[in-house]
């Protein structure tokens, strides 16, 4: 599966944080470079790849808990895989 975001785990923090978002991006709508992805319809992402697990299983439909400016913010976004 193909997000088009470079994300990297936060060590001894939760969440991993969004370093790039391609132009193409699904998710480009609602994340922003320097987001940190804590949870992803509800469960807990401390790695890149647990993103893309939930993303799978999703079936398309993704709401998102991200820490910006020290403000958690719920982001929906719709993924066509």
């Amino acid at each position: 599966i193909q997000l088009g975001i470079s994300a990297q785990a936060k060590p001894f923090k939760e969440g991993i944080e969004v370093v790039r978002i391609a132009p193409n991006s699904c998710l480009r709508q609602g994340l922003m470079m320097g987001d940190t992805i804590v949870k992803v319809n509800g469960h807990k992402i401390r790695e890149v790849e647990a993103l893309q697990r939930v993303c799978i299983l999703s079936e398309g439909d993704l709401t998102l808990d991200i820490v910006r400016d020290n403000e958690v913010l719920e982001v929906k976004v719709k993924v066509d895989f």
